[in-house]
């Protein structure tokens, strides 16, 4: 069954409605939720850029390879050289991709 059962109609002029439809894009909602949302004060947050996404993923990369080498570390009481040269490299991509993210979002 359906749980929304009560329809509204609003009118609005050209410039409300592209920016309606602008925060709808840049929140990746319908014009439904973003009004739902902003009855019941919840707060309505850009959705993150691709960028910001990859950037992310190679973070969360990088703090696996780590745990995985701090537990063979701690099980073999020693860390080999390409380990360590793998997380350097793995830091050095991703402080690239952090540095290019800072200069065309900030």
């Amino acid at each position: 069954m359906r749980n929304r059962t009560e329809p509204i109609q609003v009118y609005l002029n050209k410039k409300e409605r592209e920016k309606l439809a602008d925060l709808c894009r840049k929140s990746g909602t319908s014009y439904s939720v973003l009004f739902r949302k902003w009855i019941m004060e919840t707060e309505i947050r850009e959705r993150p850029s691709a960028d910001f996404m990859g950037l992310a993923t190679s973070i969360d990369r990088l703090g696996t390879n780590i745990n995985q080498i701090a537990k063979k570390a701690n099980t073999n009481n020693s860390i080999s050289y390409s380990d360590m040269k793998e997380v350097a490299s793995t830091m050095r991509l991703i402080r690239a991709e952090m540095n290019a993210w800072k200069e065309k979002w900030l």
